[in-house]
């Protein structure tokens, strides 16, 4: 049996680690736009200062900094 990188290429599991590759870096993409999207939106309800809307948002603010975000991470994996 032979043990080198050849066998890496060669029906290896490259394949699986450059789709994995690529749907990391999709998701990345996805979550920064996301994530600028509603950051932008929030920012602008708050800045807008329109009362029930501001309370929503500064409720959400602090809820989401106040939680650690490993507990998010295990919330959104198990649910």
């Amino acid at each position: 049996m032979e043990h080198s990188l050849i066998l890496v290429w060669e029906g290896g599991w490259i394949g699986a680690i450059l789709r994995g590759t690529a749907i990391t870096i999709a998701v990345g993409l996805a979550s920064i736009i996301l994530g600028a999207l509603i950051g932008t939106l929030l920012g602008l309800i708050k800045w807008a200062k329109i009362f029930p809307l501001t309370v929503i948002v500064t409720a959400y603010t602090s809820l989401i900094r106040g939680v650690p975000e490993l507990l998010i991470i295990y919330l959104l994996f198990f649910s």
